[in-house]
């Protein structure tokens, strides 16, 4: 459920409220029992859509965070012959291996390509997607 259904849940909660004030004084106690057994479930039904809701909310500030996170770490790299890298202590230049293009462009994660194993050198792979990269430049240090 969603906030739209919480909120038509409470409405129709507050509509037998309304119901259950102008029940004149010579009511029937069926009537009564079952107009409150209503309002219980639109109550209960609206907790359950305001919680779900509260869920979906968490989860996306969670990954708003996460978002946060990786473009305030992207601000820290430079971008050099198609690959992501470390600045430089002068904030310029590229240091070091690259991160996946890959996890980049469709996680948003900047995860480091390493040395595949009995390849040549330059030769790197995503340890995460297992992409393969040739012949990719690295810098010194």
């Amino acid at each position: 459920m969603d906030i739209v259904a919480a909120l038509q849940a409470t409405s129709q909660g507050l509509a037998v409220l309304k119901q259950l004030r102008d029940i004149e004084k010579n009511f029937d106690i069926a009537t009564l029992k079952i107009q409150i057994a209503e309002l219980a479930d639109a109550l209960t039904a609206a907790k359950l859509a305001l919680m779900e809701a509260q869920e979906a909310l968490s989860k996306k500030d969670a990954e708003i965070a996460s978002l946060r996170r990786t473009f305030q770490r992207s601000t820290e790299t430079v971008e050099a012959e198609g690959y992501r890298y470390d600045k430089s202590d002068n904030g310029q230049k590229p240091t070091g291996t690259p991160y996946c293009p890959v996890c980049l462009e469709v996680e948003g994660l900047l995860i480091r390509l390493v040395q595949a194993q009995q390849a040549p050198f330059g030769d790197l792979n995503c340890p995460k997607c297992k992409a393969k990269f040739g012949n990719v430049p690295t810098f010194d240090r």
